[in-house]
């Protein structure tokens, strides 16, 4: 082969090796929630407008900022009863955004936790099994890496915002929603 043609094919290979490299959607939020809610269960999309003093008690609940005033998340019901809650949480991980489901039970603890759609090298994403430490999980002192979630090594960035983003998304279900049901 011929230097130019080399020229013209690697910069295209090192291009489609970046490309493969990252993340991106691994799935809609259709079907997210119908992966949680099943079984003829009704979901209602709930959107909450927080007070000013309700996101200053949620971050500090949370020990984080919650910046948006906006809470929007999807409540799952069968035979008139809550079957649980879902919220994405759309965060930044080192410079691209990741887009995290938070499942929470009525009695406000962890079902599970899953990244839908990771924009960083995959590289930097948990390994699937990681996310099962959160189920039964409340928000409290242990709800921390290098507490009760264990850390990944290569991804501490990714660990930290995903705990950061499931403490906001607790705090807020903690103390705004259950007082408005």
């Amino acid at each position: 082969m011929s230097r130019k043609v080399y020229i013209l094919i690697t910069p295209l290979a090192i291009l489609l090796l970046h490309r493969i490299s990252l993340g991106g959607v691994y799935s809609t939020r259709d079907e997210a929630i119908s992966r949680v809610f099943r079984d003829g269960e009704q979901v209602e999309k709930i959107t909450l407008y927080l007070t000013r003093e309700e996101k200053r008690r949620a971050s500090r609940r949370a020990k984080a900022e919650i910046r948006s005033r906006l809470f929007t998340y999807y409540r799952g019901m069968k035979d008139g009863m809550v079957t649980g809650y879902i919220s994405f949480a759309s965060h930044v991980v080192r410079t691209k955004y990741a887009v995290t489901m938070v499942v929470v039970n009525p009695d406000m603890t962890l079902r599970s936790v899953e990244v839908v759609a990771f924009y960083e090298p995959e590289e930097y994403l948990p390994i699937r099994r990681w996310f099962e430490q959160f189920a039964g999980r409340r928000l409290d002192k242990e709800l921390w890496p290098k507490r009760g979630i264990q850390t990944v090594t290569g991804a501490t960035m990714s660990v930290n915002s995903i705990v950061r983003e499931v403490r906001k998304v607790l705090a807020v279900f903690e103390t705004v929603v259950s007082d408005r049901r």
